[in-house]
């Protein structure tokens, strides 16, 4: 909820922000699945719009914004950043291994056919009249497009199929993955806001590509044990430092 707004820094201070979508899985009930996602959007809109509002408050000028939905959710939390005053870019389409809903078949035929991608949803916060200019007053608006290999990224991505799972946090995200998202939308030494970090691993990610992090979460467990992640990767890289 809102409450989360007072752990933020002043206007302007963050560069980028990311995170998961906090809902849970929907219903499949031809029934009554009308009704459930009426719920569900008016209760994402209560408890999560605040969120993406204060999200728009504190990132500066040109910063993104990069939130990962269902695919029957993901709308909302496009709305959701656009609400929030943020200009809406093209989404970002990744290939999982997992393939989801597990739908049962009735012969041949399904409910709906078995999703294997996720998307993740982008935004940006307007800056100057330019994006050059608003590199040169603040910083940002231009995101990495070049990968290591020379070739030009593209809002599909492959070879972030598997999900290495370490802490048993049941919404824990790709490590390799949440560096590829840090390197692209956040400026080198910039800080990256998490305001629904779960497990911590966006993180240990901007940690380990040199970016400053801030990580808020309203469960107490997942808060405790994502600190305790970050603490360790602090001194594994401390000690990695000092040997090298």
């Amino acid at each position: 909820g809102s409450g989360m707004i007072k752990a933020f820094q002043p206007s302007g201070s963050d560069r980028y922000l990311g995170f998961d979508n906090p809902l849970g899985k929907l219903r499949h009930n031809f029934k009554t699945q009308a009704s459930v996602n009426l719920r569900l959007r008016e209760a994402f809109q209560r408890d999560h719009w605040p969120v993406f509002s204060a999200c728009a408050r504190v990132l500066k000028p040109g910063g993104y914004f990069c939130a990962w939905g269902f695919g029957r959710t993901q709308h909302w939390v496009a709305y959701g950043a656009e609400n929030a005053g943020l200009a809406v870019l093209d989404p970002l389409i990744r290939r999982v291994v997992r393939r989801r809903p597990k739908t049962s078949l009735v012969g041949e035929r399904s409910a709906q056919l078995q999703q294997e991608t996720e998307t993740w949803d982008v935004a940006r916060k307007p800056g100057e009249p330019t994006a050059a200019a608003t590199v040169k007053r603040w910083g940002t608006g231009l995101m990495q497009a070049v990968s290591p290999d020379g070739s030009r990224y593209t809002n599909l991505f492959e070879g972030y199929e598997r999900s290495l799972k370490i802490t048993g946090h049941p919404n824990e995200k790709d490590l390799n993955w949440m560096r590829l998202l840090v390197r692209i939308f956040s400026p080198p030494q910039s800080t990256v806001l998490d305001p629904y970090m779960g497990s911590g691993t966006t993180g240990e990610a901007a940690r380990l590509e040199g970016r400053c992090f801030i990580g808020i979460d309203s469960d107490e467990k997942s808060f405790v044990m994502a600190k305790e992640r970050l603490r360790l990767a602090h001194h594994l890289s401390a000690i990695g430092k000092k040997s090298g």
